[in-house]
């Protein structure tokens, strides 16, 4: 059985959220009863986890009333109820919050204390943190009720807060608005201001005491602005003249030139400085006349009346200055020696005419000395002054020809020399040499056939008597660690059998596995099953006795293993026979060999033997070590013919 000794609030508050504090016994917002002793039990969260409150140096706990919108009161408020903790608990957990055992803070208020008005207050709740200078940090705020209860003792109300200024305040702090006299002035009195209606009526009354602004005219000629007369600003008007129209609108005044044809079509003729006609009515003396039209003034010569039998310069009005005015003719009237009197008739060669111009070809031009000339041949001895180096660059349509052969030099320049031709005479070869460079091959003897020489590294003639049906067609020297000594594409149709033949192979582990695995393409066969394989056959020899020994041939079905006699400090030597692979389809392999199983032990003589199950298109194979790298030894591989 529970003993009650105050109403208990458990209020949670969320410091990452806005939501109003809850009352986690109850559920909604924290109520309570009127006049009750009250403690109030708080924990502190953010996102939905309890907070670690080490760095609070209080908590503190206000109510205020709300404001006559109902909503949260101002800072300024009064605080009806007030609590502060400075003794945090930071044991709190999810666990014993929600059993009720524990709380970050505890505030504990008297029925006195509790004596509030029935209604909402604002509830207030933040944290002072041990920073310095210390940090307030609001947890949460929102609602909290009061709830009338009918019981216990009636309490005064607060005392109301004072929200009013007395008269006295009042005038002090405030001037009176009056309608004061202002036919002479706007009052002398700093209590008192004047309405608007008698600010007005005073400026109105007082047309003196405008600011003292001006207008002037920006720039020359002539201006609008005339004269201020007190506050007018007075300005000049604008009257339309001659042929000048004038219009206005709201914002613009539109000045328009009535424009008469025939008062501005008027030109001056002058020759030699000196003045013919003018126009519109061009009127000449003796042989001139013009007509004028909209578009132009045509001048013409009445040759009539100047070459006629019955006429001549000399009946023109003043001939000698019409003519100096034309341009320099003189008044002797003649033409390269002809007298212009009279019936006058005047050739070509009279008054200094080209001959006649015979027709020349399609390729020719007629030339500035009068000949015809080839334009191919006239092109092509054209010198190219003024070419420069060009940009390496594409021609384009819109080049010059000088451009066009700059670029052109410019792209020759830039082209990077071509291989040098190493071959000296007939039947020569070009071949790669050391690192791709190209090498002469000379023409080999009669019945020599190309082939590979013993290193693998070049091309070479061979003696073709015997020696193609065993051929060697692949070399490895290993003289730095490696995981694998790989042969690919060695398998074709080209042999029908194989001999690997592997000397001093090393291993950097004190011993292993010499494995064979065969290869498709760049991937070996390494299935669980892939491989069959012989029973191998050892004869170890020591120096007082000799012994017979039987292993199993591989670890699993992924790779052939012969037995382990490989070692750190000696090595393994031996030949291989491969067969089976004509058709690409599966191989086997048997060999011989000769090691140390051990380090210091007796040398070991083996032969060995196993298969791959049937798999397509098997091309080449790989050695390892099963333990370790190669670390020195030499492979090659021999193609045999008809085997």
């Amino acid at each position: 059985m529970n003993n009650l000794t105050d109403l208990k609030l458990r209020i949670r508050v969320d410091s990452d959220s806005f939501d109003n504090p809850t009352d986690v016994l109850r559920g909604g917002i924290p109520q309570y009863w009127r006049g009750n002793d009250l403690r109030i039990e708080l924990g502190i969260f953010a996102e939905n986890e309890v907070v670690d409150v080490s760095n609070f140096s209080a908590v503190t706990l206000t109510i205020r009333a709300l404001n006559n919108d109902g909503e949260a009161p101002s800072a300024g408020a009064p605080i009806l109820l007030a609590g502060e903790c400075t003794t945090l608990n930071n044991t709190v957990t999810e666990a014993n919050w929600k059993s009720g055992t524990a709380q970050h803070a505890l505030f504990t208020f008297s029925a006195e204390e509790t004596a509030l008005l029935p209604r909402d207050y604002w509830l207030s709740i933040w944290a002072k943190t041990n920073d310095d200078p210390a940090k307030t940090i609001t947890l949460g705020a929102g609602l909290i009720r009061v709830l009338e209860n009918g019981g216990g003792v009636a309490t005064q109300p607060p005392e109301p807060v004072v929200q009013y200024y007395t008269a006295v305040e009042s005038d002090a702090k405030f001037v009176s608005v009056e309608a004061i006299d202002t036919s002479t002035n706007l009052g002398n009195s700093d209590a008192k201001i004047a309405t608007q209606h008698a600010v007005k009526a005073y400026v109105d009354s007082r047309p003196d005491l405008g600011e003292a602004n001006t207008a002037s005219n920006a720039g020359t000629g002539a201006g609008l602005f005339k004269e201020k007369v007190s506050a007018d600003l007075r300005f000049k008007s604008i009257q339309a003249g001659e042929n000048i129209s004038i219009d206005e609108n709201s914002d613009m005044i539109i000045i328009s030139l009535d424009v008469n044809e025939e008062e501005t079509e008027r030109h001056v003729i002058h020759s030699n400085g000196v003045p013919l006609a003018s126009l519109p009515n061009l009127d000449f003396v003796g042989v001139l006349s013009a007509t004028n039209s909209s578009d132009a003034t045509v001048v013409s010569v009445d040759t009539s009346s100047l070459l006629s039998a019955s006429s001549n310069l000399s009946d023109v009005v003043d001939p000698e200055e019409a003519l100096a005015n034309l341009g320099g003719v003189s008044a002797t009237t003649q033409v390269n020696g002809h007298a212009l009197s009279g019936n006058v008739t005047l050739t070509s060669g009279d008054i200094g005419s080209e001959p006649a111009l015979a027709a020349g070809t399609a390729e020719q031009y007629y030339r500035g000395d009068k000949t015809w000339q080839d334009f191919g041949t006239s092109t092509r001895a054209v010198p190219l002054t003024g070419l420069s180096a060009g940009t390496n660059a594409a021609i384009a349509a819109t080049d010059t020809t000088l451009a066009a052969f700059a670029k052109l030099q410019a792209q020759v320049s830039a082209i990077t020399p071509g291989m040098a031709n190493p071959m000296t005479a007939p039947g020569d070869m070009i071949t790669g040499g050391a690192s791709g460079t190209p090498t002469n091959l000379p023409l080999g003897t009669a019945g020599q056939v190309l082939t590979v020489n013993g290193d693998g590294t070049a091309a070479q003639w061979q003696d073709s008597g015997g020696s193609s049906d065993y051929v060697r067609i692949g070399y490895l020297q290993i003289d730095t660690q490696t995981a694998f000594a790989t042969f690919q594409n060695i398998f074709t149709s080209l042999y029908s059998s194989y001999v690997i033949y592997f000397s001093h192979l090393m291993t950097a582990t004190s011993a292993a596995n010499p494995c064979i695995q065969f290869m498709v393409g760049n991937s070996p066969k390494n299935g669980s099953s892939d491989y069959n394989s012989f029973s191998s056959a050892a004869y170890s020899t020591t120096y007082s006795s000799q012994h017979y020994l039987r292993a199993s041939m591989y670890l699993s079905g992924d790779t052939i293993v012969p037995p382990e006699i490989a070692s750190i400090s000696c090595g393994i030597s031996g030949t291989a026979l491969i067969t089976g692979t004509n058709g690409a389809n599966r191989a086997r392999v048997v060999g011989t060999a000769t090691g140390h199983s051990t380090v210091g032990g007796p040398a070991t003589f083996f032969t060995f033997g196993g298969g791959i199950n049937w798999i397509p298109n098997i091309d080449g194979f790989r050695l390892y070590f099963n333990n370790g790298n190669f670390t020195s030894g030499t492979i090659a591989i021999f193609g045999v013919k008809n085997l």
